[in-house]
């Protein structure tokens, strides 16, 4: 065959080249590097691509399958709780947004469990269920997540392509690329396959704040009642009751309030005065009731302001006198925080790096800058007010207006008793299995 080289080619005749090129057909194949860089990729080729970054290929046999606990921090005003929803809102025809519902989407799409799993399928735990609007630094979930590794704790399954001595996945790191702002995780540790984030858990800590600028909040008053909480005793007149739930005996190891400290306050505070006026209310215990917390503190409020006696929490605790709860509010959700969760070995977990650290941290502080330029905003607008017309405003409980005269809480109507409430409970579920 001739040499089919430039100079050569300009030889030739018309009929000389035609015979070149009918023997020498174009190949359909393309390199092994893919497309001419002038060539757009095909439909199919697109469509694959897509389906890997969905994880549709990915073989899951190669990769080890490990058992793991998250710590997990988030801001949860604007979230609908922790818990996924899967009731749409008739108003919005929309799932409810949640922190894990974020954490699953999240987890799908850095492929730490299949694309296809639900919690049901990864044995997924959580320390503490937190209600809407109620934040955690120290909430604790653990999980099945795909691992790189061969050995260590936590091994469910190993994978068939894993190589010795290869480096675990940084979990916090992929999950916090892909979560929101407030929603962060803070650090992992494998735990033993049969670990679980609730059942093991020892001790839980809320934090619930508030503010005192007037002091016209009896601060030792209210630690007086809130110290008649330690213990072991019935709290079902401090919760909201749960047809499902039949046992309400639950221990408070112990019941703390006092002033922040300066090593709450951060050095170099853009908002030091609104710290200043700030208290806090530290409840510990093993685990609690439905909105348990936000009950005590509404009547830890009633206390501080002087409208009911401190002796009405052992009231409230006398179930065989006052076997029904009084209708009472409760205490605002803002403020409610799920501080720790404690275990037995203690959990030490891996954080990730001083980068990823340093952005949650700046994240927060610009929450923070925002907030209290708006609290340094209100309080502006007040003092202005007072300086034109001097306003006194009775200290009432913290985020709620009381109208109206105040009824004394062993005078108020009484919540139905609860085999009431199971039996309507159960009425209501019957007549909907029976459509």
């Amino acid at each position: 065959m001739a040499t089919l080289d430039e100079a050569h080619l300009a030889t030739l005749s018309k009929e000389e080249l035609i015979q070149i090129i009918l023997a020498n057909p174009p190949s359909n194949k393309r390199a092994a590097s893919g497309p001419l860089p002038d060539e757009k990729p095909t439909k199919r080729a697109k469509t694959e691509k897509k389906q890997y970054k969905k994880g549709k290929d990915m073989d899951w046999s190669r990769y080890s399958t490990r058992h793991v606990a998250l710590k997990i921090l988030y801001l949860g005003w604007d979230y609908y709780g922790l818990a996924m929803q899967t009731t749409e809102c008739p108003v919005t025809k929309t799932t409810p947004e949640t922190i894990e519902s974020h954490l699953l989407a999240s987890l799908r799409k850095t492929r730490l469990i299949p694309e296809n799993s639900d919690f049901g399928q990864v044995n997924y735990s959580r320390s503490g269920r937190t209600d809407k609007g109620v934040s955690a630094y120290g909430q604790v979930v653990a999980l099945h997540l795909r691992s790189t590794v061969k050995e260590g704790e936590g091994l469910v399954t190993v994978g068939t392509h894993v190589k010795d001595g290869a480096e675990e996945i940084d979990y916090v790191s992929m999950l916090n690329r892909t979560l929101p702002h407030d929603i962060r995780v803070l650090g992992w540790t494998p735990v033993s396959a049969d670990f679980s984030a609730r059942f093991n858990t020892t001790s839980r800590t809320y934090k619930y704040l508030f503010m005192n600028p007037n002091k016209n909040i009896d601060i030792p008053r209210m630690l007086q009642a809130g110290k008649s909480l330690e213990g072991e005793h019935d709290f079902r007149n401090f919760c909201k009751l749960d047809p499902s739930v039949t046992h309400w005996i639950r221990a408070i190891t112990s019941v703390d309030i006092h002033k922040f400290s300066s090593s709450e306050i951060a050095e170099g505070s853009v908002h030091p005065g609104a710290d200043a006026d700030c208290y806090v209310c530290t409840i510990k215990g093993s685990g609690f009731l439905w909105h348990q917390i936000r009950c005590i503190m509404y009547i830890l409020f009633l206390v501080g302001i002087g409208k009911e006696d401190p002796q009405i929490v052992a009231d409230l605790l006398d179930v065989t006198k006052n076997p029904r709860k009084p209708c009472y509010n409760l205490a605002s959700d803002i403020p409610l925080v799920l501080f720790d969760c404690s275990y037995e070995p203690e959990l030490n977990f891996n954080y990730s790096s001083h980068k990823d650290t340093q952005y949650t941290v700046r994240v927060l502080k610009e929450k923070w800058e925002q907030m209290a330029i708006k609290s340094s905003m209100l309080r502006l607008m007040i003092n202005s007010i007072n300086a034109v017309v001097p306003t006194e405003v009775e200290e009432q409980i913290p985020m709620e207006r009381l109208l109206g005269k105040y009824m004394p809480l062993m005078s108020k109507q009484k919540e139905a008793h609860y085999q009431d409430k199971k039996d309507n409970f159960q009425r209501k579920l019957d007549a909907k299995q029976a459509k």
